[in-house]
């Protein structure tokens, strides 16, 4: 008989010591790493205006810098939503008994678009008009595409290297992912 068998319908929070211990560390925001990642957006405009644009000769070396920004810019927008609480300790979320339908994609690729949007806004105000007089136009416009791509790849970064909460909900969501009573559930649908 599982577990699940002893637990009334009206228990709404988690049902097991480590289910407690997940929620309990999913439902705090983990500004350690919203902090390093906003630091390392501020490191990487300075390494880019002190060292990599005004120092380096080769329009390609120069690159790393809008893609340095545009990643941690990026990391630090995908983060930040990630390291916010996914769990309250008094009512648990659990998908329902026919699958889960809830899909973060589209919030990750919101967010994923809106840092690649903002990356190159970012670049811009960083190499101002002074440092980049001597560049070419095509020079000019690479930098604010390269720290567009990279945002936006760069707000995908935390769904690999996740912040507490959110590996601590995902966790979670792996335990309770289990067979009903009865067996396994079977479904159909029919398109009209």
């Amino acid at each position: 008989m599982s577990q699940s068998a002893h637990i009334a319908a009206t228990t709404f929070g988690p049902h097991t010591e480590r289910e407690r211990v997940l929620c309990e560390r999913a439902s705090r925001t983990d500004y350690w790493y919203i902090a390093s990642t906003a630091a390392a957006v501020a490191a990487t405009i300075v390494v880019d205006g002190v060292w990599i644009a005004p120092r380096v000769e080769s329009p390609v070396l120069r690159m790393i810098g809008p893609g340095l920004i545009g990643s941690a810019w990026g990391a630090f927008l995908g983060g930040s939503y990630l390291a916010l609480p996914k769990c309250s300790p008094g009512w648990a979320n659990w998908a329902p008994p026919d699958g889960d339908i809830r899909s973060v994609m589209p919030l990750a690729i919101a967010i994923a678009l809106a840092a690649g949007a903002t990356a190159p806004i970012l670049v811009g105000i960083e190499q101002g008009n002074t440092l980049t007089e001597n560049w070419s136009t095509t020079e000019r416009q690479m930098r604010l595409i390269v720290a567009g791509v990279s945002g936006f790849g760069g707000a995908l970064l935390p769904y690999v290297l996740s912040p507490l909460p959110w590996r601590a909900a995902k966790e979670l969501r792996q335990l309770q992912v289990a067979p009903t009573l009865g067996g396994v559930a079977f479904g159909y649908f029919t398109a009209f």
